[in-house]
């Protein structure tokens, strides 16, 4: 069966690489051979408003060549949407040449994070009806959490969720530790650096009762100058995000932390940090806050912290019991290899893809 995955971005892209590229070779063992066609300039960005629309000018542009070229594939997936933020009349258009779609969601792309909303004038483009319009003219549905289950299921549409899950024989256990010091670390993207600001407070009181460090990789360090300002007795390491060092970047953590805002947007995201962190032994403390909840059982394979008390507390007690740090850290790995590991989420997927091809 021949599938192709059309993304926003390549490899480089979190989204794009464990919701689709780390996917091509289960797939191909199971009988699916695949094509990923990424946007032209897809991780590229700019803050110039001009360059911005000239990027989404080259993408629609792009999209519209593709159709001509889509004939010889049994499914399409559509990863996320075709274009973000943008009014699906691509998707539609695409239905119309190519029924057989497969659509898959990880992020509440219906909505926009409450601290970045649409800027003018791309805001009139922007469509609070997307997830829906897309939901309704899918074969099928695939979706990364139960937020996004229940929400595509008021437009009476089903999905399959298949959680963004991790490749447990390259994240594993190997602990590189920086001795004297407790290791708080945070793996993400400068879009996502804000939320370690919601734990300054609690960071700031860890630091002045042990000696510790916060490790970001991938930070927006303008971000981070924000938060040491907020937390003065904490010390800052940033790091670059590289996917040839990502894995040995979360082995030098000795606690991983997931903060997140308790809000429709944050509620809809995927828990990839968090079970990258699990994967790797490292025990994790997250906020109870849409997937983080559904995969911490608290105080077995990881902790929940809901308030800076909480969070202070809990990132003290484990740096303070190194028995409970490593239970949870084998708890947190068993969790992820059992539920969350690419070779369980390949046959879900591979299903979905077949059902797909027979029911158009």
């Amino acid at each position: 069966m021949n599938t192709l995955f059309l993304t926003q971005t390549d490899a480089r892209g979190a989204s794009a690489r464990l919701r689709v590229y780390q996917y091509l070779e289960p797939l191909a063992r199971l009988g699916i051979r695949a094509e990923v066609w990424p946007l032209p300039l897809g991780n590229a960005y700019s803050r110039s408003r001009f360059v911005r629309g000239a990027l989404y000018g080259l993408h629609f542009t792009r999209r519209l060549a593709d159709m001509t070229r889509v004939g010889r594939f049994d499914v399409i997936v559509i990863q996320r949407d075709l274009i973000a933020h943008l009014v699906p009349w691509l998707e539609e258009m695409l239905a119309r040449v190519h029924p057989r779609i497969v659509l898959d969601v990880d992020d509440p792309i219906h909505l926009h994070p409450p601290t970045r909303p649409p800027a003018w004038p791309f805001r009139l483009f922007w469509d609070p009806r997307k997830l829906e319009r897309l939901s309704r003219l899918a074969g099928q549905v695939v979706v990364a959490n139960r937020f996004l289950r229940d929400e595509v299921a008021k437009f009476g549409v089903k999905s399959s969720v298949i959680p963004t899950s991790i490749d447990t024989r390259r994240w594993t256990p190997g602990r590189i530790g920086q001795e004297g010091r407790f290791v708080i670390g945070w793996i993400g993207s400068p879009g996502t650096t804000g939320y370690l600001a919601r734990i300054a407070p609690a960071l700031d009181g860890v630091a002045r009762q042990i000696p510790c460090v916060l490790r970001a990789v991938g930070a927006d360090e303008r971000l981070l100058r924000e938060l040491f300002k907020a937390a003065p007795d904490i010390e800052i390491e940033v790091a670059p995000w590289s996917e040839d060092c990502e894995v040995d970047e979360v082995r030098r953590f000795d606690v991983g932390v997931m903060p997140l805002t308790n809000d429709q947007w944050s509620k809809g995201k995927s828990a990839t940090k968090l079970l990258q962190y699990m994967a790797c032994c490292v025990p994790a403390v997250a906020s109870p806050v849409g997937a983080n909840s559904d995969i911490v059982k608290n105080g077995v394979n990881g902790l929940l912290a809901g308030t800076m008390e909480g969070w202070e507390h809990a990132l003290l007690t484990i740096a303070r019991d190194k028995d409970l740090a490593c239970g949870l850290g084998r708890e947190g790995r068993a969790t992820v290899v059992s539920e969350y590991d690419l070779e369980v989420s390949a046959p879900k997927l591979a299903r979905v893809i077949c059902e797909a091809a027979a029911h158009a």
